[in-house]
């Protein structure tokens, strides 16, 4: 069917919707936590409960620790939601549109001069994705959001609680607020845990200690979940990987030919590179003979980029599917 000459006006009144409704779900979301913490927490302070009656006897200590991590879990929910999760620039879409990675067939690609006695590497080409929807030619380890309508470097997944993707710039964040969480919701369960109101009649009980009960269901399910996303994620920290690679290994191009993580450089520094880590990464260094390994190896440089990591003799054009 041919195009009319409304297509395009209609594609970008889509698009304008579209946005409108990702930037009224953010804000609605990002309100209803702040409302939520704060219910909870005026509970604890304005009903008997052993934190209101340490604030009465000015014994401070423990409710300044609890405010402390109430509002740091709340300034970390707010970082981690607001800041560019990573969204590749459509300004600069002109990119190098493969890596050649060569894929040893004996040795630890960990260790580079195991590699360079290797007398028969395999080479092999991976074709930089070029995603349809941003006219960008995606880096290694990006992905389009389908909700945010962005390409996302190191895309972990995208987080409706925080109504943004979760990607390089913004993991770290994410792993510290689910941390600053976990501690907080444990600190409101104990606080109210020793709030109920004894009573030898269940009904007259289950009435004096309505919102007790109420605040203990939200903080329990807020709590597993938390506690659930808070190891995953320690368990992505330190092996390398993102939720996306773990779940989608076998059917992701530049993985699926690895039978572990190229990107794993061990839990050390693997966790200090997540927790340290302050601008984008071109992580074509990261896999095995591309980057710093080159150099090491005695590669030959006139067929190098070493602006870009990447190698531009005969590569074949960006891929114009997106990642699978």
């Amino acid at each position: 069917m041919a195009k009319t000459l409304g297509d395009p006006i209609l594609s970008v009144a889509k698009r304008g919707m579209h946005r409108l409704e990702v930037i009224g779900n953010k804000v609605a979301m990002r309100s209803f936590h702040v409302m939520l913490t704060a219910g909870v927490v005026s509970i604890l302070v304005f009903t008997d409960t052993p934190l209101r009656r340490s604030i009465d006897s000015n014994d401070l200590l423990f409710p300044g620790v609890y405010f402390g991590c109430i509002l740091l879990s709340i300034v970390l929910y707010l970082v981690s939601s607001l800041v560019d999760p990573g969204y590749v620039s459509r300004v600069n879409s002109v990119g190098p549109t493969a890596v050649r990675i060569r894929l040893p067939l004996d040795g630890d690609v960990d260790d580079p001069e195991s590699v360079c006695m290797n007398p028969s590497p395999t080479n092999k080409t991976i074709r930089l994705r070029q995603c349809k929807r941003c006219v960008v030619v995606q880096p290694l380890r990006a992905k389009h959001c389908e909700v945010c309508d962005r390409c996302v470097r190191k895309y972990d997944h995208h987080c409706p609680w925080l109504a943004t993707c979760v990607g390089e710039n913004n993991h770290k964040w994410f792993w510290m607020f689910l941390l600053s969480q976990v501690f907080a919701i444990t600190l409101s369960i104990y606080y109210e845990w020793h709030s109920f109101i004894p009573n030898s009649d269940w009904s007259s009980w289950f009435k004096l200690n309505i919102l007790y009960i109420l605040s203990q269901a939200v903080l329990f399910i807020s709590g597993f979940f938390a506690s659930l996303l808070f190891g995953c994620h320690t368990y992505l920290m330190f092996t390398g990987f993102t939720t996306w690679e773990y779940m989608a290994h076998s059917r992701i191009t530049y993985l699926k030919d690895f039978a572990t993580n190229p990107f794993d450089r061990g839990y050390l520094c693997n966790c200090l590179a997540f927790l340290c880590r302050c601008k984008s990464t071109q992580w074509e260094r990261r896999l095995p003979i591309i980057g710093g390994y080159v150099g090491e190896c005695g590669e030959d440089f006139d067929k190098f980029n070493t602006e870009t990591d990447t190698y531009f003799d005969n590569l074949p054009p960006a891929d114009s599917e997106r990642y699978v």
